[in-house]
């Protein structure tokens, strides 16, 4: 919704705008309306993907308009240097022993009134896996506060769990890439975990609609489908099975394809 205000404020003195992750689909949230919404505020488009594209020209908006870029957040993933464990724990104050979960749950805007229940069946299913965790913070949307209070409240009832605040790109991508599997409904779990390999237990409807990589899980809400979901992540065959796969969202090339369009246009 920040970025929908920069387009609008833009839109009276006629200055171009360049819409990057145009066309994509998350039905569980608010996002929906409002990325479709800036795309007819824009005048370039570079999607993440080729059904992207499509879907952005189904649009209406002209097809040199178009341009699939991939995902510039990989572009980061493929140029950053990575901290090791020792670095983690030492920079974001974290026990890092054993190869945590990671878990990262977000409200789901348009099921708000739900957020309750979605996320005590999650902690629920995490006070019997025999893993240690690492939350990280739930962002601002709708409830956000809500998830929170319910993962300090479980925090201090298991002792190997454990929450981060905000670590930045270079502590998460790096959390990403030592954790034993993925749960929450975050696009990082959809975006940049098939380029790490990483195994994702994606809940509900948040990430509805958006293209997946082999690594994806889709699960409901109930605590018995969540606990079967992250027993298959954590199969070795499965995490063994995602070498060598593409990643739908690029090869971390964004930043070039968009920079060249910026020139010629």
């Amino acid at each position: 919704f920040e970025m929908h205000a920069a387009a609008l404020a833009a839109l009276p003195f006629t200055i171009p705008v360049v819409h990057i992750h145009g066309g994509e689909i998350t039905e569980g949230a608010i996002d929906d309306a409002l990325r479709h919404s800036l795309t007819k505020l824009s005048h370039l488009h570079c999607v993440a993907a080729d059904a992207y594209a499509r879907r952005v020209r189904q649009m209406g908006e002209e097809s040199w308009r178009v341009i699939v870029s991939g995902a510039p957040s990989l572009d980061t993933l493929r140029t950053m240097t990575l901290l090791d464990r020792r670095e983690l724990e030492t920079r974001c104050g974290l026990r890092l022993d054993v190869a945590p979960l990671l878990v990262t749950y977000h409200p789901v805007t348009l099921e708000y009134q739900q957020t309750e229940w979605q996320i005590s069946q999650l902690l629920a299913v995490l006070g019997v896996i025999d893993l240690p965790i690492v939350f990280t913070a739930p962002n601002a949307d709708t409830h956000g506060r809500v998830i929170r209070r319910a993962i300090e409240a479980f925090i201090v009832h298991h002792p190997t769990a454990q929450l981060v605040e905000n670590v930045g790109p270079q502590g998460y991508f790096s959390l990403m890439a030592l954790a034993a599997a993925m749960v929450g409904n975050s696009s990082s779990g959809i975006v940049e975990a098939p380029s790490l390999g990483l195994p994702v237990v994606n809940i509900g409807t948040r990430q509805e609609g958006r293209r997946r990589a082999a690594n994806v899980i889709d699960v409901g809400y109930h605590r018995e489908d969540i606990v079967q979901a992250i027993r298959q992540a954590l199969e070795p065959a499965f995490k063994s099975g995602l070498r060598g796969r593409p990643n739908p969202y690029g090869d971390g090339h964004a930043a070039e394809l968009i920079v060249n369009t910026l020139k010629q246009v």
